[in-house]
């Protein structure tokens, strides 16, 4: 069985949360963004004390999403310890398990934009979670999940893509697919879901 917790906060206390209640995996969603608009490759950042299993789940991820959207992956095979120049390290590197922040697409690379507000594609990266947490999880478990904003200089840099909308809550959106997905039990390709169970509101 798959369960989910939704956590808020700083990221210190997310990560503390998700520790005290013992969960199996620990999940930050985060669209990537850089000041170079053409930018083109999906990547999971780990921290530096990174499990096996979360370097694992992260290169899964990284593949799932190449494969699907025909886009390099970026890293070490879809790995970077950190994150760019270190910035994510404090995101992970306090969790007792293992623990991915996804970075699948850039939301300041114009075509990724336009991809992230589409619905059917919001299904594909939703698909292709469930696929690498199925892969890596096949057990179940309960998961931790999160999604991260942005600092006031990336907010600005957004606009011109997303206007006065929010871009986490697209991650939030597909986080929840992911979850309803997971949570009918389905098949182990996880190419289709019922939506019979509820899952926690994000």
């Amino acid at each position: 069985m798959y369960l989910f917790r939704f956590y808020n906060g700083t990221s210190k206390d997310k990560q503390l949360k998700a520790n005290y209640d013992k969960c199996t995996a620990y999940l930050d969603f985060q669209f990537n963004i850089n000041s170079n608009p053409k930018l083109n490759y999906t990547v999971v950042a780990v921290a530096s004390n990174a499990s096996r299993i979360s370097k694992y789940w992260g290169r899964q991820f990284a593949q799932f999403i190449s494969e699907d959207f025909a886009i390099p992956v970026g890293g070490n095979n879809g790995i970077l310890i950190g994150g760019e120049n270190g910035k994510n390290e404090l995101d992970l590197i306090y969790t007792y398990m293992p623990a991915v922040l996804i970075l699948p697409l850039f939301i300041s690379n114009p075509i990724q934009a336009s991809w992230i507000k589409d619905k059917s594609l919001q299904f594909q990266i939703a698909r292709n979670l469930a696929k690498s947490i199925y892969s890596t999880f096949p057990n179940g478990g309960s998961f931790a999940i999160t999604a991260s904003s942005y600092t006031p200089e990336e907010y600005k840099q957004t606009k011109s893509f997303f206007g006065n909308e929010d871009p986490v809550n697209y991650a939030k959106m597909i986080l929840r697919q992911t979850c309803i997905m997971l949570q009918s039990q389905i098949n182990s390709s996880i190419e289709n879901y019922r939506t019979k169970l509820s899952t926690d509101r994000l």
